[in-house]
């Protein structure tokens, strides 16, 4: 009697089952990459804003005006005091912070007061260009510093309120 020797195959289920592993591992992978890329985007914006807070303080101290191009009576609270990237926050000073190469945006409503010496702005994550933050969060800097607020925000308003604006 002959051996036979049969080379064994996989089936077609086993395949498809091989390839759904795969496609699930994958999957995996990508999701946690873009969150991964996010948080990176997110600490180089507040990295960016924690510096320039020195400026504005700077620029507080010496009592100079706060510089909003979009509006040019200065930041003074209203919808239109929106900083501009890379311009000076006040005469001869250090550039606003470029938020737009990560994927944010200045969310409007500068404000600042000369007499109390406060300042506040805000910073959302504007991927759509709508001006509504994509994610319902909202990064706010004032005196006491630069944190992220979550939930519910759609415009910076809600900075000026927290620093006493």
């Amino acid at each position: 009697m002959q051996k036979q020797n049969k080379k064994r195959a996989f089936t077609i289920i086993e395949i498809l089952l091989i390839l759904a592993i795969f496609i699930l591992i994958i999957s995996i992978i990508l999701v946690n990459l873009s969150t991964v890329k996010f948080s990176a985007q997110r600490s180089a914006v507040m990295t960016e804003l924690r510096t320039s807070l020195v400026t504005f303080e700077s620029c507080v101290l010496s009592e100079s005006d706060i510089l909003c191009v979009t509006n040019p009576s200065g930041c003074d609270g209203t919808l239109n005091a929106k900083p501009l990237s890379n311009t000076s926050i006040c005469f001869d000073s250090e550039k606003w912070p470029n938020v737009e190469k990560n994927g944010y945006k200045y969310a409007g409503y500068v404000g600042f007061d000369k007499k109390k010496g406060q300042y506040a702005f805000g910073v959302i994550r504007d991927r759509d260009g709508d001006n509504v933050s994509d994610d319902g969060n909202i990064i706010c800097c004032s005196r006491i510093g630069c944190r992220e607020q979550i939930g519910g925000v759609t415009d910076g308003s809600t900075c000026l309120t927290h620093a006493g604006l």
